[in-house]
């Protein structure tokens, strides 16, 4: 039997388990198990304790921190081993308990906690070693007990939290020290033991997860405290250990609620969108779920620590409705003014939510619409009557509809 067909044949058999395949929320999307790997012990495509997920969105390839195992293990899209790198120790290469990890996804390089070691090890996509930087302490560029880290795909600057001393810091692509913020508290831009961050595709904004607080802070890419959500419990928006994080390219959120063993979606401003997974081994669920990476085809690879093996889902959300039509007009000047003259150049601006602008048109008195010249920039030359004129410019779109009308009263002496 191939492969496809014991995971299809899987599926169909655990179609009753409802809660363990569709996402619990608003809309209609869906979250379907593909497949799992891994197993206990130190051979390859074996863990103890995997702790962190990561995914080369140009290969396929999956990286997963082997925490106790002091490796870094790939794998293939599907699961398939690839290679391993690194053992115990504080050398070159090697690691003690590496924890998060994150991809350069321009130059493929890899970023890795190795939180024992208190630094950050850069390599290429192969495992080659380039870089490390850190060390123990609090000043600028040291670390206690660093977990998580993000990078923002844009300018390829590095953020990693650090359970110890309840901060964020910020490096350059090379490691070179920028900012940080936070301290120990639970006010606002304050942590308590943040595991978790995540970087919106888009805006940059910086999402920080809190173990201990089981909250989401949101940040933007400076440090700026924008918003946060969440408390202790298992309700939507409620987290046991909140923990690893990722987001989509759509900056959808997605939060591995540890001891709650599921995974919570939310919009970028927190709003709750679903909710995958419960307690056990089974195909689906989790023991103690640590991190998750998504690819931008919505393939979701999911650090099952307690069970030492990865997971691999495929998440899809509907695809958003088409922009209504909504074309929008301006006119230049006054609204409502007097003159002498019997001709007046009208000028303004137009646009369309769906780029479908067809032309923008005018009506004066009693006459007819008749089209203006020009489109997103236009002009109409109209003839006045003696006394009040009414005129009425709109846009009209290529399904047409037409925008409200802007009134122009002008009255002739």
């Amino acid at each position: 039997m191939k492969a496809t067909d014991i995971v299809r044949s899987v599926f169909v058999f655990l179609i009753p388990s409802l809660s363990a395949f569709l996402g619990q929320g608003a809309g209609a999307q869906t979250i379907t198990f593909l497949n799992a790997w891994g197993s206990f012990g130190s051979n390859t495509n074996q863990f103890i304790s995997p702790q962190g997920a990561a995914v080369n969105n140009s290969t396929g390839r999956v990286y997963v921190t082997d925490f106790s195992n002091h490796r870094i293990e790939r794998f293939s899209a599907d699961g398939t081993f690839d290679m391993t790198w690194g053992s115990g120790g504080s050398g070159n290469g090697q690691f003690n308990n590496p924890w998060g990890i994150a991809i350069n996804q321009t130059t493929g390089d890899v970023y890795v906690v190795d939180s024992g070691d208190n630094r950050i090890q850069q390599f290429d996509a192969n495992g080659v070693f380039i870089r490390a930087w850190g060390g123990l302490g609090t000043a600028n560029g040291k670390f206690t007990t660093p977990s998580a880290i993000a990078i923002n795909q844009t300018t390829g600057d590095v953020y990693v939290t650090e359970e110890a001393n309840n901060r964020v810091q910020r490096f350059d692509k090379n490691g070179v020290y920028i900012s940080q913020w936070g301290s120990s508290g639970t006010g606002n831009g304050q942590f308590d033991a943040p595991d978790g961050i995540a970087i919106h595709p888009t805006t940059g904004d910086v999402y920080v997860s809190q173990k201990n607080a089981s909250r989401i802070q949101h940040f933007g890419a400076a440090g700026n405290y924008l918003s946060q959500w969440g408390s202790w419990g298992t309700g939507d928006g409620q987290f046991e250990w909140a923990l690893g994080m990722a987001t989509d390219s759509a900056g959808r959120l997605y939060v591995a609620d540890g001891l709650n063993n599921r995974v919570q979606i939310f919009d970028a401003n927190g709003t709750f969108l679903a909710k995958f997974g419960s307690n056990g081994n089974g195909d689906g669920k989790f023991n103690t779920l640590f991190d998750i990476a998504v690819t931008p085809s919505g393939l979701g690879y999911i650090a099952d620590k307690g069970n030492n093996r990865a997971q691999r889902f495929q998440i899809t959300f509907p695809a958003p409705p088409p922009l209504p039509p909504n074309p929008s007009v301006t006119v230049g000047g006054k609204k409502n003014f007097v003159t002498s003259k019997s001709k007046l150049m009208l000028k303004g601006s137009a646009s369309d939510t769906n780029g479908t602008l067809a032309r923008v048109e005018v009506k004066v008195g009693r006459t007819a619409y008749k089209p203006a010249t020009g489109k997103e920039t236009w002009s109409f030359k109209a003839s006045l009557l003696a006394g009040k004129n009414t005129i009425l410019v709109r846009a009209v779109d290529g399904n047409g509809s037409a925008s409200a009308p802007v009134k122009v009263i002008v009255t002739r002496k």
